[in-house]
Formats: structure tokens, C-alpha cells, sequence
């Protein structure tokens, strides 16, 4: 009866071996498909995350992009100052400057005194409500807008 008990002993052994075996080796596979899909995954979070701030540089810019190729009345020129360079004293601290071309001449600026300049009547620089002008946005090497360009037509 020992005999047969050592034997029954030694073959439950031997499949608890294979058992612990199995299970060891399933281990690993699935430890190192999790550490394959880590990977992948990491590539996909920077992929998706250059998209992201892609896409929220292109809204940000999308009202000074909407004039970019459009045709405006002198009104919408100086609406279009006043809404980006009233807050702003320094030159500095404009997002871009903006540069007006009327018969030859261009003025440029990037402050909220720009804009009252624009405005004044009796100066050289008033922007006649009623003229057409035709817009251009300038992006530098980075894709950053550095000057908004309105020309006389």
C-alpha cells in the first residue's frame, strides 16, 4: 500500500510540477504582451498629443485666420486692430503687428496707441470706413503669426 501510495505521491507531483510550469510560462507571455502594448502605447499618447496642440494652435488663430485671403472694408481693419491691440501698450506684448499699405505707404504697429492713430481723422494714418482692403497673414517658420498685413485695393 506505501508503494502505491508513493507512486499516486509522485505522479501528483509531477502534474503539480507541470501545472506550476504552465502557469509560469502563461506569466511571462502575457507580462511581456503587456509590456509590448505599453509601448505602442506610449508612441500613441506622443502622436495624439502633437495632434491635440495642432489642433488648439489652429482654433486660437482661427478668427485672424478667417481675413487671411478675405477682401475688408476699412471698418473691418480698424474693428480688427481694435479687438487685438486696444488691451496692449508695449509693442512687445502684441501677438503680431499689423501693417497697413494705402498709395505706397505702410504703417505698421502693435499698440493700442496704433489704433487710435487709425481712427484719428485729421491724421495721415485714418482708415477711410468705406475703402477695400485686402488681407494677408504671415506665419514665421514655427507657424506662429507674426504680421497681419492689410493692403488698399
Amino acid at each position: 500500500m506505501k508503494e502505491t501510495q508513493i507512486r499516486r505521491n509522485c505522479f501528483d507531483i509531477a502534474v503539480r510540477s507541470l501545472l506550476l510550469g504552465t502557469s509560469v510560462v502563461i506569466t511571462a507571455v502575457l507580462v511581456s504582451i503587456g509590456v509590448m502594448q505599453l509601448g505602442r502605447a506610449k508612441s500613441l499618447a506622443g502622436a495624439v498629443g502633437s495632434q491635440i496642440s495642432d489642433i488648439e494652435q489652429r482654433v486660437s488663430e482661427s478668427d485672424v485666420m478667417a481675413f487671411d485671403g478675405a477682401r475688408v472694408n476699412g471698418s473691418d481693419v480698424v474693428n480688427f486692430c481694435a479687438r487685438y491691440l486696444d488691451g496692449v501698450s508695449e509693442p512687445g506684448d502684441a501677438p503680431f503687428v499689423v501693417k497697413i499699405k494705402s498709395a505706397g505707404e505702410v504703417c505698421s504697429g502693435s499698440t493700442k496707441s496704433f489704433v487710435q492713430k487709425l481712427k484719428d481723422e485729421e491724421g495721415p494714418d485714418y482708415i477711410i470706413p468705406y475703402k477695400v482692403f485686402s488681407c494677408k497673414v504671415v506665419k514665421n517658420e514655427n507657424k506662429v503669426i507674426t504680421e497681419v498685413v492689410f493692403e488698399r485695393r
